[in-house]
């Protein structure tokens, strides 16, 4: 799995997603956490602006 995380190329990706018509902070957002994966193996949210919540379709679990 991480081999095909490694083989994306950002800027590849970003025309990908410019041509979907993503914003430009969807995008942003996409790519960091693309580098944060490639660079780290996995996503630790280093790179997620906001709160790491776990939530269900109840609500929240843990605050």
């Amino acid at each position: 799995m991480l081999d095909s995380v490694h083989a994306l190329d950002p800027a590849t990706l970003r025309a990908a997603l410019e041509d979907l018509r993503l914003s430009p902070a969807a995008i942003d957002g996409t790519l960091s956490r693309l580098d944060e994966i490639q660079t780290r193996g996995m996503i630790t949210g280093q790179n997620w602006p906001g709160e790491i919540r776990r939530w269900s379709r109840y609500g929240t679990l843990h605050p």
